[in-house]
């Protein structure tokens, strides 16, 4: 399970928030409110809520009643109850003409932004489009005569070309690379989804109280339906030409939709028991899911018919005042369902084709406060409450080993301190939410974002603050009594433990990996080039001439994970192509030769009559902390060749019974660098169930981090290599011996092949 971490936004108290609204593409949040005063204020954030500069806020005259981003531009329309039309497009704030002379109650943007439609309460609807000049100018203007409703829905654009079997089998396996690197996303772009659709559809479906109406793409429009019940909810997908409608008599009727707009029925189903301020949305290509009146959620298959129900664990559903869910949210490119309770739980499951129960709670939290709605931005989840609006941020528990020390986070603000040597563990809560940590055998680095907090630590003593200070950090390491700070603007920056900058490193462009191995730092920047320091200075000595990666590999997109040998002279790392998706392979730059070796993994592993056929991908590394040669990898698999019955899916198309389990599964590879040849497997250790992840190298001993095996609780575990079994108490004399002869042995090998 993940953990989020909360950041409450900055907002006026003053105003009422009316509603809040996030750029699928963008990231960018909008948060309305309105004034006393016959006003309403705009404010444009990022994805955690921090004000964009130069952007407001923005104010409007008139009460905010209907709000919507342009799919695809920095643009948001926004109606009023004075009838008019405001647009923000990245700066100031502007008005349309005035056409409108009552309330809006929807303004909507088509599927790709080629038109907006607002509409008001008398019945006036108007399209817009943009001129030349990327300005809004009236396309149609037309009267239905009759007090709308809120419910606007566009039909579907044109499909996405069908790809084929083999396409979509490497964008699936594109996707379950990423899975694994579930901690690491690319700081050159953010990846936001297939496209569905190719081409805009500017005819959609409008109602008023009794009537269903169909508008073309030129305002002409025609009445299509006159249902038995109040229309509550007009829900077009957004890549089938199919349209759901929900009554207040609790129906849900299923229609396709013809080419003049009008529809045919293909079935209704009736919601029994359930009450008319039920939330029902999309929740995948054929799924609808709608809340209940406790804390289930109810599925229903609109291609094969199927419905079934998800409930929340128990303690959810036993506790007291009894909880329901009061919004559910569904997030198209992370496939993730949110569910949010009255009393302020977030349960948030992972649809997972391949496993029985096929939807799995990814993470929980809860909020203090009364929550209204949700909503998802292709990162974050946003939440509007009683009293005030919440960013949770999805966030990987950290650990880390360093010196004989481990340090464990097990939630935003708690974290326990291993020492392995001598199996002591102690905990302790600090005043950040943490997101990044760094450590040394007497200190810790916690950071939050935007301040650093260092800690002195001793033996089952709660550790004492050294020193804090105010920095916006991207990542840090710490040396002796010094942390190096890469900062978000680009900065690498040595500064004390109270934050005085001592030396500032020069670099080309932003950090994307630090590292640290005794006192040797390096990092690789965004444009793919390598710096080494000395810090065992008075001041940190670049050791070699920056190295450009990217000259000597092709396909080189972003650094993923990057590492340091003991003496400063092998420099390796994991990197993602130019699609931004992880490659199986590790690479070694040997600084002293100049020369970029690399290790291939696409077509599995092979060692001494081990063989595991399967593309592996070095999910994390680590040189030993005394000998240059030797490296541990956790090497991973997308893919187990299982094939498991499973009930049929009622996520896509049904009657899918057996399916390939894609599942990770882990080995860690003892590696050699032999010189001139490049790296060399050793062996292969196979992990066990409670294995985790590897968190360092100091021989005789490699680190992991494994849970418990009667609960979720984690440990690290010092585990020996096997070449020191019964001398493990061995002095570094006869550890170097040791290992130079197991990596003399290889090179023998290799000369005999």
């Amino acid at each position: 399970m993940s953990s989020y971490l909360e950041y409450k936004v900055k907002t006026n108290q003053n105003y009422t928030t009316i509603g809040i609204s996030y750029h699928r593409q963008l990231g960018l949040l909008a948060i309305l409110s309105n004034t006393e005063n016959d006003e309403a204020q705009i404010l444009i954030c990022d994805e955690l809520g921090e004000d964009l500069d130069n952007s407001g806020p923005n104010i409007c005259k008139g009460h905010i009643t209907s709000f919507c981003w342009h799919p695809t531009q920095r643009t948001l329309a926004i109606g009023t109850n004075s009838g008019q039309i405001y647009i923000w497009n990245g700066g100031l704030i502007t008005a349309l003409d005035f056409v409108h002379e009552e309330t809006i109650v929807f303004s909507k943007w088509s599927s790709l932004g080629g038109c907006l439609v607002t509409g008001d309460q008398t019945g006036i609807i108007i399209g817009w489009k943009s001129d030349s000049r990327g300005l809004l100018k009236m396309s149609f203007k037309s009267n239905i005569g009759a007090n709308l409703t809120n419910n606007i829905s566009f039909r579907a654009g044109k499909a996405a070309t069908d790809i084929s079997n083999l396409a979509k089998m490497a964008v699936a396996g594109d996707q379950s690379a990423l899975d694994i690197f579930s901690s690491w996303r690319p700081r050159t772009t953010t990846s936001h989804g297939p496209q569905t659709v190719t081409s805009d559809n500017i005819t959609f479906y409008c109602a008023t109280v009794s009537e269903l109406y169909y508008f073309d793409e030129d305002g002409e429009f025609s009445i299509v339906l006159l249902p038995k019940s109040v229309i509550l909810r007009i829900l077009c997908h957004d890549s089938k030409d199919v349209c759901i409608l929900v009554c207040k008599d609790l129906t849900v009727a299923y229609y396709k939709c013809n080419k003049n707009g009008s529809l045919s029925e293909v079935s209704k189903v009736k919601l029994n028991g359930l009450k008319e301020d039920l939330c029902i949305i999309w929740a995948g290509p054929s799924l609808l899911a709608c809340t209940t009146n406790d804390v289930s959620i109810r599925f229903w298959d609109i291609e094969s018919g199927n419905s079934y129900v998800l409930t929340a664990p128990i303690s959810y559903t036993s506790s007291f005042p009894k909880q329901t869910f009061v919004n559910i949210s569904y997030s198209v490119e992370k496939g993730l369902l949110c569910g949010a309770t009255n009393v302020g739980n977030i349960i948030i499951w992972r649809f997972e084709e391949e496993t029985v129960d096929q939807w799995n709670i990814h993470g929980s939290c809860k909020i203090s406060d009364t929550i209204k709605y949700c909503i998802w931005s292709p990162l974050n989840l946003a939440v509007h409450a009683m009293n005030g609006i919440y960013i949770l941020h999805e966030h990987s528990l950290l650990a880390s080993y360093k010196e004989d020390v481990a340090i464990v986070q097990t939630s935003a603000n708690d974290l326990n301190v291993f020492y392995p040597s001598i199996n002591e563990s102690f905990s302790f809560n600090s005043n950040l939410q943490v997101i990044g940590l760094a450590l040394n055998k007497e200190h810790i680095c916690l950071w939050n974002g935007k301040l650093i907090s260092v800690y002195k630590i001793q033996s089952k003593e709660i550790p004492a603050v050294v020193g804090t200070f105010n920095c916006d950090v991207q990542e840090a390491c710490i040396f002796d009594r010094i942390v190096i700070v890469a900062e978000n603007s680009g900065k690498l920056q040595i500064r004390t433990f109270q934050g005085t900058i001592k030396q500032t490193l020069d670099v080309e462009a932003p950090i994307v990996c630090l590292t640290l191995n005794t006192c040797y730092l390096a990092a690789i920047t965004l444009s793919g080039v390598v710096h080494i320091w000395d810090l065992n200075r008075r001041e940190a000595k670049l050791m070699c001439k920056p190295k450009d990666i990217t000259l000597n590999i092709d396909d080189y997109g972003e650094a993923i994970q990057l590492r340091l040998n003991s003496n400063g002279t092998k420099v390796s790392f994991t990197a993602a192509n130019l699609n931004l998706v992880p490659m199986p392979r590790l690479y070694v730059w040997d600084r002293d030769l100049d020369t970029i070796y690399v290790k291939h993994f696409e077509k599995g592993l092979d060692v001494d009559e081990i063989q595991y056929n399967d593309t592996r991908f070095i999910v994390s590394h680590y040189w030993d902390t005394n000998e240059p040669n030797l490296l541990f990898c956790e090497a991973k698999s997308i893919e187990k060749t299982e094939n498991q019955l499973l009930r049929p899916s009622l996520y896509t198309l049904s009657n899918k019974q057996k399916k390939k389990k894609m599942i990770g599964s882990s080995v860690i590879l003892s590696m050699f660098f032999i010189e001139q040849k490049g790296l060399k497997i050793q062996d292969i250790i196979h992990c066990p169930d409670q294995f985790c992840t590897i968190l360092g190298l100091d021989a005789p001993y490699y680190i992991t981090l494994c849970k418990h095996n009667t609960n979720t609780k984690t440990r690290v575990k010092r585990n020996l290599m096997k070449e020191f079994e019964g001398i493990e108490d061995c002095n570094s004399d006869i550890r170097a011996a040791i290992i130079n002869f197991v990596l003399l042995s290889g090179q023998v090998w290799l000369k005999c092949v």
